[in-house]
């Protein structure tokens, strides 16, 4: 069969028109398949650095929070260093507690939600952590964003500072790119 359409001119020039189409439909296919994962590629580095934004944010109002010098209570950091060892080790291990503090910056952008800890290093130094969850609306395409679902995108940090110094800080991301369904 192959042979009678090859012998024939027309024949012949239309297997080669039906091969051309069919290598041209696999290359925009091809590069269909790259745009979108290369949008999803730069969505995921919008949505890391607009987490990361925001819990920068959440670790100022930390600091902000152990510093701020309120006239009918005193500095939260004071209340702190006033705790015996024994007390902030009981703060520190009670992992149970609900009680978190949340700053939500509205639906269209995200919020954090923020847990303090207390502990102890190995050289006896106090530090202060603060455990920080982070989450936006998650917009790839991959996850189907809709105002029904309402994807989130959620980052864990956990943000680190010094009782004695609170210059001394460090920052960890716990985990990254935890896409969930609400």
């Amino acid at each position: 069969m192959l042979k009678k359409v090859l012998a024939n001119k027309s024949g012949a020039i239309l297997v080669f028109v039906l091969i051309l189409f069919a290598s041209v439909m696999v290359v925009v296919a091809s590069l269909l398949a790259y745009t979108r994962q290369t949008f999803n590629s730069v969505m995921t580095q919008q949505l890391n650095a607009k987490a990361y934004y925001l819990t920068m944010g959440a670790a100022d109002a930390v600091i902000a929070a152990l510093i701020k010098d309120d006239s009918a209570q005193g500095r939260l950091l004071d209340k702190f260093i006033a705790m015996s060892d024994k007390e902030r080790e009981e703060f520190g291990d009670d992992k149970s507690d609900p009680d978190y503090a949340e700053l939500d910056y509205g639906a269209d952008i995200g919020k954090c939600r923020i847990k303090l800890d207390l502990w102890k290093d190995d050289d006896g130094r106090w530090w202060i952590s603060a455990f920080i969850t982070t989450e936006i609306p998650d917009y790839r395409l991959n996850i189907g964003y809709s105002k029904e679902t309402n994807p989130k995108y959620e980052l864990y940090y956990e943000f680190r500072t010094l009782m004695t110094d609170l210059s001394v800080q460090g920052f960890d991301i716990l985990t990254e790119d935890m896409a969930i369904d609400n």
